[in-house]
């Protein structure tokens, strides 16, 4: 933004009005820092096991990728009564309520966010300065405010709190800062995880892998590894409901129907009556997302023993399928406010996290199962407030549910995009940040105001591209290589099959040991030590958890009372 190159950087940030917190706040004391996990707490935890609604939430998914690539519910004979099997809902489990979240922009935050000194810096700018909330209030002493960002943010400021845990200043000691890892950026972790293990080489790539995939599709322009999260987002998906589409061709063509002929296809499904749509949804739950499917669906193993060898190119197909759900699951209930699936989807990712080598976000999901049920003591009041915190919604319908860093993801951009525009030799950093952050919220706001007025909306949605035709294409090459066991056997010899559970489960216990022991370095501390959690595991690599890809923004503070406000933080650098 000036002839000098130089690097500047600054953070922005919002205030969110929880209205699940109670009146009176949260207090430090509701949290039992003596509080330990054990082996089975993680094992038993909520999402973990594959229960009901986790098969209820397959049979949606399954029933959602035929319903994108085939269009069953146009067909007449299928809209009967809704058969045993078929699941057309989503199995929610605890939704919020509809209402317009309040929230509030910060003043810009000239610090770098990126080092711990600048984000202990950001935090008493914030809370003494913008808050006006003075060093010696005895509010430091006993309230708890939680912060929300990305696993680095988490993780300096745990940095901070234990720099400072032997001060005698409440205020100091930051006790009062509660810093818990947001969805937005845990999706893009568990997204680049599923690129990284499931992409395999580009030449010659197996059918069932994504390399293979955009190379058929021709995606060109998407990276093979840490990609843009609406990029891979879409590759992923489309790549999910491909296989889906794959897996029924494997039944259909059973059924003697030519799969390659399209109208034989749909004239076939056309003639099949509801309970076939129980028949064949169950069919492929049981092919690819039953328990035993993701290791055992080819028999183990075992060159001394009479069974067949596994079929490794199917098992990549199945458990692409297992291991992405979760992100589906996630995303879903994070758009509808279901926080019963946050928590669930953020337990089922332990596991997950580990068996990919994100240590760090493995420590997170440790610590947000810990506070959520043993550190409250299993407090339903705080457990909500705190998983609750975590979503937006800034038009109170129920479907309108947004991640807190999202949110300020969204914002990040329109600052970007205000400063990129408006730069000139005499508008430099400092004041652009200054001038363009006060004015964003209060200019959307205008916006919608005036168009209420004056009767006029103007519609910002967009149509989006059908599927179909790529599903069916792509569901039909899978098909002809990867679709069906072979009861033979094939090997990858291109790369080494994925087996993310596995690899995470050898190491859960040492995990939770090292977790518990960093809870033990000091039982007063309200976090864990940033250090590596699996120190003395198998060595996994980290990159994952370097996810400093642009985190939230925001304007000018308005009065109120913070008490019951989130904060969010984010690092901007020109």
């Amino acid at each position: 933004m000036s002839a000098k190159p130089e690097q500047k950087a600054a953070t922005t940030g919002r205030v969110y009005i929880n209205p699940f917190v109670p009146n009176q706040g949260l207090k430090q004391d509701q949290i039992d820092h003596s509080a330990r996990l054990t082996y089975e707490d993680v094992l038993h935890a909520p999402g973990v096991e594959n229960d009901g609604e986790w098969e209820a939430s397959c049979r949606f998914w399954i029933t959602h990728a035929l319903e994108e690539t085939f269009g069953i519910s146009r067909y007449a004979s299928w809209k009967g009564p809704i058969p045993q099997g078929a699941n057309w809902d989503f199995p929610f489990i605890e939704r919020l309520p509809a209402a317009k979240t309040e929230y509030h922009a910060l003043s810009p935050l000239h610090f770098n966010e990126g080092t711990i000194e600048g984000t202990d810096a950001i935090h008493s700018a914030i809370f003494r300065d913008q808050f006006a909330i003075p060093e010696d209030d005895a509010r430091y002493s006993e309230r708890l405010w939680l912060l929300y960002g990305d696993q680095k943010t988490v993780k300096l400021s745990t940095s901070v709190q234990l720099d400072r845990e032997d001060n005698e200043s409440d205020f100091e000691r930051r006790k009062w800062l509660q810093p818990i890892v947001s969805i937005f950026h845990w999706a893009q972790n568990r997204l680049w995880a599923i690129q990284k293990s499931y992409t395999g080489p580009v030449n010659n790539p197996v059918t069932a892998s994504l390399a293979h995939n955009m190379q058929y599709r021709k995606i060109k322009k998407v990276p093979l590894e840490q990609a843009p999260f609406h990029e891979l987002k879409e590759v992923v998906f489309q790549a999910w409901e491909a296989r889906i589409t794959a897996l029924l061709f494997v039944q259909l063509k059973e059924e003697g129907v030519d799969i390659t002929n399209l109208s034989q296809v749909e004239a076939h499904l056309k003639s099949r009556q509801p309970h076939d749509v129980a028949r064949y949804i169950t069919s492929i739950y049981n092919t690819a997302f039953a328990s035993q499917a993701y290791g055992n669906n080819c028999a183990a193993v075992n060159t001394n023993s009479d069974e067949p060898p596994q079929d490794e190119e199917f098992l990549l197909l199945v458990r692409f399928l297992q291991d992405v759900m979760p992100i589906k699951n996630m995303l879903y209930a994070c758009k509808y406010g279901d926080i019963g699936w946050v928590e669930r989807c953020y337990n089922r990712s332990i596991v997950q996290c580990l068996g990919t080598g994100g240590t760090n976000y493995a420590r997170e999901m440790l610590f947000m199962l810990w506070l959520s049920h043993k550190g409250v003591r299993f407090n339903p009041v705080v457990r909500k407030a705190i998983l609750a915190g975590g979503l937006v919604n800034t038009r109170g319908h129920e479907d309108s549910w947004q991640a807190i860093d999202h949110h300020g993801e969204l914002l990040n951009l329109v600052v970007k995009t205000w400063m990129k525009e408006q730069a000139n030799s005499s508008f430099d950093f400092r004041t652009c940040l200054s001038r363009c952050l006060p004015l964003v919220d209060w200019w959307d706001n205008w916006h919608r105001a005036l168009e209420d007025s004056v009767n006029i909306r103007v519609n910002a949605a967009h149509s989006t591209r059908s599927r179909s035709l790529d599903n069916l294409s792509l569901g039909l090459e899978i098909t002809a290589h990867s679709g069906a066991l072979q009861s033979g056997g094939r090997r990858l010899t291109s790369f080494k099959l994925p087996n993310i559970n596995q690899a995470g489960a050898k190491v859960l216990r040492a995990a939770i040991t090292r977790f518990n022991e960093q809870m033990d370095q000091d039982l007063s501390s309200i976090h864990i030590a940033p250090r590596d959690l699996v120190a003395d595991l198998e060595e996994g690599d980290s990159t994952l958890d370097n996810d400093d890809a642009g985190r939230p923004t925001g304007p000018e503070f308005a009065p109120g009372d913070p008490e019951d406000y989130i904060y969010v933080g984010a690092e901007r650098d020109e």
